[in-house]
């Protein structure tokens, strides 16, 4: 009989990282539950007290969508090698500036999953894409 043993072994590969692509994708099944908390419900100086429900009903006829943002490493030949977790349930007619920091934001993840700090990926090219939006 031979005694088996497991090996375990960390590979060292070097790969050229050319640019970050921020996608935006569809959300097909959001959670909205925080819609319906009281806070979304009672009036502020900002929203009235049925803001909540408004919002609720405007997804439901169509007027918004949830959106995600995650954040990808590519390759020279635009191969994938990371992608960052994604923020999802992000509401499609968010501004632009909100977009633009959930992407910087995914991309820092990103380059601290891959081991080059916060602020690693900075020197690459950036570009967005929309999937299904």
């Amino acid at each position: 009989m031979v005694d088996k043993a497991k090996v375990t072994t960390t590979v060292k590969i070097d790969v050229e990282i050319t640019s970050v692509r921020y996608v935006k994708a569809v959300d097909p099944d959001p959670d909205l539950s925080w819609l319906e908390q009281e806070c979304f419900n009672d009036a502020t100086d900002t929203e009235p007290a049925d803001y909540g429900k408004r919002r609720i009903e405007a997804y439901r006829q169509g007027e918004w969508w949830a959106v995600g943002i995650y954040a990808e490493a590519l390759t020279r030949d635009e191969t994938v090698i990371a992608r960052s977790g994604g923020v999802w349930g992000i509401e499609s007619d968010s501004d632009d500036a909100h977009f633009n920091e959930v992407a910087s934001d995914e991309r820092s993840e990103l380059s601290s999953s891959l081991g080059l700090g916060v602020d690693g990926l900075d020197s690459v090219r950036t570009d967005w894409v929309e999937l299904d939006v």
